[in-house]
Parts: structure tokens; sequence; C-alpha cells
């Protein structure tokens, strides 16, 4: 019985540093520690696509252009009129095995549309 008590806690302990964690646009921006170090845009990505920005299919609600820069920062880059923000970039035994990416998308009038989350793994 004394272990299944061990197990429990060092699950629990495990699980909760991995969690997902609420947005926070201070800790999203510095890139070494949201990508790296902590890695916390991997943690607030569910939080800020879901409760954080606004997407509105029909080009009128949606978050803006720049208040999406004042939330996350400026993009990484940008392909075929979509923002790419790096979110997370897997190490392997040496070197980059992966990488998950956000895109986001706007309306002619500059507001949110569409978000797709891309996760890519390289063979070692």
């Amino acid at each position: 019985m004394e272990k299944l008590f061990i197990f429990c806690g060092v699950f629990l302990l495990v699980m909760s540093c991995n969690s997902k964690k609420k947005f926070e646009s201070d800790k999203w921006i510095p890139f070494e520690e949201g990508v790296y170090g902590q890695n916390y845009r991997y943690k607030m990505l569910d939080d800020l696509v879901n409760n954080v920005l606004k997407f509105d299919s029909y080009n009128s609600n949606g978050t803006s252009k720049n208040e999406v820069y004042k939330l996350i920062g400026k993009p990484d880059k940008i392909l075929d009129k979509m923002e790419v923000y790096l979110i997370q970039e897997k190490i392997g035994k040496i070197d980059q095995n992966g990488e998950i990416k956000l895109y986001l998308k706007y309306s002619d009038n500059l507001t949110l549309n569409y978000w797709k989350i891309q996760e890519t793994t390289y063979k070692e």
C-alpha cells in the first residue's frame, strides 16, 4: 500500500510539472524561456487558442493583428500569408528531431480567422 502512495505522489508531481498553464504574455514573448528552458509556449498554447485569441470566419469579431502582436509578439516567419510562431523544438539524442508550430491567418480587415498547430518529427 505504501508503494502505491509513493507512486501516486510521484505521478502527480510529474503531471503538475508538465501541465497546461494559463496564458501569460510576459512569459510567452521571451524566445529562450518560451521555446526552450521552461517551455512556456507549449504549456500555454491551449489557453491561447481556446480562450485568449478570438477567431471569426465572418471577419468582424476576431482579434486584431495589432492585438495579437501585443499578446505574443511578431511571428518568427511568414509563409503563404500565414504567420508562424515556433512553439517547441524537440531535441533528440544529439540534434533537433522535431518541432511544433502555430500558424495564424488574418482576414482582409486584419482580424484573426484561422489557426493551425503543426507538429513535425524528424527521423534520427
